[in-house]
């Protein structure tokens, strides 16, 4: 429905208007309907259907306008009026009993013009009774569909209160197109607010798999660190119940923990910086160091499966402009993803090889290769999809998290092998040339 009828005279804002009481032949307003209507904004059109109504009422002469919409059970709603001073406005809701003929014609899409009570047809009884009953009924009136969409949804009615009135055709005519355009002034108005609100029930879909992603992100990237720590806390165990456990051991254990817990901290930190939008932390990183620092984070996954990490910079390789969590965390998740791959494929040999280099001017490249089974070619174009995952407990995250790193930074990302002979995923960012910021 549309806002609640009011009895007082409203103009639109901007542009300033002539007032509608001000007389006007009832051609110039209709001249000036079409236009006005057309040009004006969706969420300014109920005032100018107002505006219009009044302007409509006063250049005829009459007492009233007014749109009504059916409901549901047999009535009305007035939704707009406007009645001229020392007259009752018409009441907000009306039963179609009242006046049952003259709305079963304009439902079956028929103009009603009634010139005076005496020209009612004999099965209009109730329709008389109306008019000679109430204060706010009019001697004369007539009532167009109100047509949206192909479909009478209710009338438009235009009545002079205090005496019979002559409806000539070419009026009757006009005021037929004049419901036209009011009906289409109010079903682009409605359109427009239903667009907003497909709009608005997108954007909270979208926060909502955006929540999703989040929550399957974390679980994720902490699921590794968390296991990493459980796993070195286990074995200090084991060898504090030993008669002489090794204390060099233990403390590189202890180390291990300390650097996954400051992983799993540096991680939330991130997730909590891209809650609140911040941007990148761009800087000028070594491309060595970063490898070193997540193949000491893989060392005890690489042990535990019995897999060789080669590690392969080029000699003279520029920094690199990235963000230093955001980097290791793509190459985190590249390593994991080859470390499944030749824990499900049990390859010999069991390799992975992390490259540094410089692919094009302005660009350093990193890539990641396994020896493991490979990835089947149908599976290709999907594989940094959200949620996409051929592994039985995959979250289907990794590859999505790692895409949405590198572009962030200016970078792009591929993959190549397919199946049988290893994978190779290599990706892009800029070289760090003074700047301070990306994307």
């Amino acid at each position: 429905m549309l806002n609640s009828a009011r009895h007082a005279r409203t103009r639109p804002p901007g542009k300033r208007r002539s007032d509608p009481s001000t007389q006007k032949s009832f051609s110039r307003v209709f001249e000036e309907l079409s236009s006005a209507l057309a040009r004006s904004p969706y969420d300014r059109i109920e005032r100018e259907v107002e505006y219009w109504l009044e302007a409509i009422g006063r250049s005829l002469g009459i007492d009233r306008s007014v749109i009504a919409e059916f409901l549901p059970g047999r009535g009305f709603q007035v939704v707009h009026q406007w009645t001229r001073e020392g007259f009752p406005p018409m009441p907000m809701v009306l039963a179609e009993e009242i006046i049952p003929w003259a709305a079963a014609l304009v439902r079956s899409g028929q103009t009603v013009v009634v010139s005076s009570v005496r020209s009612l047809p004999r099965d209009a009884e109730e329709d008389r009774k109306f008019m000679l009953s109430s204060e706010f009924s009019p001697k004369a009136s007539i009532l167009t569909p109100l047509v949206i969409d192909d479909r009478v949804i209710g009338a438009i009615t235009f009545g002079d209160c205090k005496r019979s009135r002559r409806w000539p055709k070419e009026l009757v005519r006009r005021l037929e197109l004049v419901a036209n355009i009011f009906g289409n002034a109010i079903a682009r108005q409605r359109a427009a607010l239903e667009a907003n609100q497909l709009r608005e029930a997108a954007a909270q879909a979208s926060r909502a798999a955006l929540a999703g992603e989040m929550a399957a992100s974390i679980t994720h990237e902490l699921n590794h660190p968390l296991g990493a720590i459980l796993a070195n806390a286990q074995t200090a165990r084991r060898m504090l119940e030993g008669p002489h456990p090794d204390l060099s051991e233990l403390r590189q254990i202890m180390d291990d923990i300390i650097a996954g817990e400051r992983r799993a901290t540096h991680y939330m930190e991130r997730v909590r910086h891209v809650h609140r939008n911040d941007r990148l932390q761009v800087e000028p990183l070594e491309v060595h160091s970063i490898l070193n620092i997540v193949g000491n984070l893989v060392r005890a996954s690489l042990l535990a499966n019995r897999i060789s990490l080669v590690i392969d910079v080029e000699p003279g390789l520029p920094r690199m402009a990235a963000d230093r969590i955001a980097t290791e965390q793509a190459l985190l998740n590249l390593v994991r993803n080859g470390i499944e791959a030749l824990t499900e494929a049990q390859p010999s040999p069991r390799t992975i090889t992390i490259r540094g280099f410089r692919r094009d001017s302005g660009l350093v490249a990193i890539s990641v290769a396994d020896t493991g089974g490979g990835i089947p070619s149908t599976h290709l174009e999907r594989i940094f999809e959200p949620f996409f995952t051929t592994r039985e407990q995959g979250t289907g995250m990794g590859l999505a998290i790692v895409r949405s790193i590198v572009e962030s930074q200016g970078g792009s990302i591929a993959v190549r092998g397919g199946s049988g002979t290893g994978a190779v995923f290599e990706f892009t960012v800029p070289e760090w040339q003074e700047i301070e910021e990306i994307g």
